[in-house]
């Protein structure tokens, strides 16, 4: 065997354990204590639909058993106390988990007691059904040798399918129905004398293997799913994010403007564009290092964000020191009050600014355009407009702000 060989039957294996060994899959997606609580939340609902499908069956099956019954089809089995409550649980229990479970399912509302009450009710009633015909089975003398497979298994691969949402709900559950499993063939040996309690035994544990393999594989893929969910939302906010700043770049920008463009023209939204650009900064890295000018783009960003508890207020790295920020639902008359608060706030940090500067201290200088959003609105135009009001602002020492105004008329 090549060493590639022995790579491939490595990793088959490696992935087999993934797969049933839940610990390692959440190593491998690097899932947190708190991260599993999501996906537990997240399986829960997968597991609460699965259950929904299983109790439409369970009705389905428990109106076959009712017409199946009163029409005597077991024939010369007999009809005891326990056929009958087996097929009132099947049937009832399906159907009122059923309802239940439709409420998450199909409203916009969260009903999270209601999917933890109907998932437990279909699971408890499928239970009771199996444990009711199996003692049917023992009372009617069916659990021979040559007939071992009681009604009550061919409910088995429905719990096995349909897991309860959580684990410690779905390990107490699982090992309760097999126990009970283990004293109701042990019952069915020392009175009854069945002779089937080897395969029956056999079966509960194999019932105890399949549950756990069934509820593994299911983790294992919420876990995958999970760990893809995020993994693209972090690569979207890389996408989207100055790294270093942490202001929105130009993807940023396009993609906000993708999802606003269409609502600001149906609303003739009125929105501020700022340039903003820091005085001499050039000078600054020159002076004090790039290090230093890293560190004071990100004051700058941090103190634009808390200036002013605006809304619809987004900060932009637009070039190397200049950022763009947007304002929509913008009002003529507080437009230059917050360009001038801007403006102050990065005076009153005091930084220290490089010799030949015309101040002391680190300064910017802002240019804004205030306009209402119609049809023929451009952003590019906009932003140009914010622009050349920048360029007036930068004229002579700088460190002030410039407002244009403009109201595009039909």
């Amino acid at each position: 065997m090549t060493n590639q060989d022995k790579n491939k039957k490595n990793n088959l294996f490696h992935e087999i354990g993934l797969l049933f060994f839940p610990s390692r899959a959440l190593k491998r997606f690097n899932i947190s204590k708190e991260d599993f609580k999501r996906v537990q939340v997240n399986t829960s609902k997968r597991m609460g639909f699965l259950s929904f499908v299983g109790s439409i069956f369970g009705i389905v099956m428990g109106l076959f058993l009712v017409i199946f019954t009163f029409n005597k089809g077991w024939g010369d089995r007999g009809i005891n106390i326990y056929i009958y409550s087996a097929v009132f649980s099947l049937f009832i229990g399906s159907l009122v988990s059923c309802i239940l479970l439709a409420f998450p399912l199909f409203s916009h509302k969260d009903y999270k007691w209601a999917t933890g009450i109907g998932d437990s009710l279909f699971h408890a009633s499928i239970a009771l059904t199996i444990c009711f015909f199996y003692v049917a089975d023992i009372f009617n003398g069916e659990l021979s040798t040559t007939h071992s497979v009681s009604t009550s298994l061919l409910l088995i691969p429905l719990l096995i399918l349909c897991q309860p949402g959580y684990w410690q709900i779905s390990v107490i559950f699982n090992a309760l129905f097999a126990f009970a499993g283990f004293g109701l063939v042990t019952y069915g040996h020392i009175f009854f004398q069945t002779s089937a309690t080897l395969e029956l035994i056999l079966l509960c544990l194999f019932y105890l293997v399949a549950c756990y393999c069934t509820y593994s594989a299911y983790t294992y893929v919420e876990c995958q799913r999970y760990y893809i969910e995020n993994k693209n939302t972090e690569l979207l906010s890389r996408s989207i994010h100055d790294p270093l700043t942490g202001a929105r770049n130009r993807n940023g920008l396009r993609l906000y403007l993708e999802d606003h463009l269409t609502l600001w023209k149906k609303n003739n939204e009125k929105v501020l564009v700022i340039m903003c650009d820091i005085d001499d900064f050039k000078l600054y890295n020159d002076e004090f290092g790039h290090l230093n000018g890293d560190s004071v783009l990100k004051t700058l960003v941090e103190t634009l964000n808390n200036a002013k508890d605006l809304h619809h207020f987004h900060v932009f790295r637009y070039g190397g020191e200049e950022f763009l920020i947007l304002i929509s639902h913008a009002q003529e008359s507080e437009a230059f009050t917050i360009m001038e608060m801007f403006r102050k706030s990065i005076s009153d940090l005091n930084i220290k600014a490089p010799e030949r500067a015309p101040y002391p201290i680190l300064t910017i200088s802002l240019g804004g355009a205030l306009w209402a959003v119609k049809e023929d609105y451009t952003f590019h135009n906009h932003v140009q407009d914010a622009d050349t009001a920048l360029y007036e602002a930068k004229k002579g020492l700088k460190n002030k702000s410039i407002l244009h105004t403009k109201y595009i008329q039909d």
